[in-house]
C-alpha cells in the first residue's frame, strides 16, 4: 500500500521495514474519506516532518499542503515518541490548504 500511496518508490527497498504506519494510515484517510471542504488530523511522530528519510514522499505530498501542524513536545502525559499533529483542510481556491501556507505552534 505504502507504493500504490506513493509514499516509497520500488527501487527505495531498504525503507520499507522504516515506514511509519501513521503516513499510510493519514494517505488512505485522506484520499479516501476527505471531502472537498472536509478536515482531517493526526497525532503523528515528530519524525514525520522533521527529516527522516523515509518520510520524505509524505512531506513532498503533503507538507505544504498542511494548514496547521501542532508540536506537542511538551504536552503532558508524554507520549513514548516525540509527535505532532498535522492538520489538513481540503478546499477550494482561496483556502489556507490551497496557498500552502502552513502555520506552525510549537506546544
Amino acid at each position: 500500500m505504502s507504493q500504490a500511496y506513493e509514499l516509497v518508490a520500488s527501487n527505495e527497498t531498504r525503507l520499507f521495514t522504516q515506514m511509519e504506519l501513521a503516513t499510510l494510515f493519514f494517505a488512505h484517510a485522506y484520499k479516501r474519506y476527505l471531502k472537498d471542504g472536509g478536515t482531517i488530523a493526526f497525532v503523528m511522530p515528530r519524525s514525520v516532518l522533521t527529516g527522516a528519510q523515509q518520510h520524505r514522499r509524505f512531506r513532498q505530498q503533503f507538507d505544504g499542503q498542511l494548514a496547521k501542524v501542532l508540536d506537542l513536545k511538551g504536552v503532558s502525559p508524554p507520549l513514548q515518541i516525540p509527535r505532532l499533529r498535522p492538520h489538513r483542510q481540503e478546499g477550494g481556491q482561496g483556502s489556507e490548504a490551497s496557498r500552502g501556507g502552513a502555520e506552525r505552534y510549537v506546544a
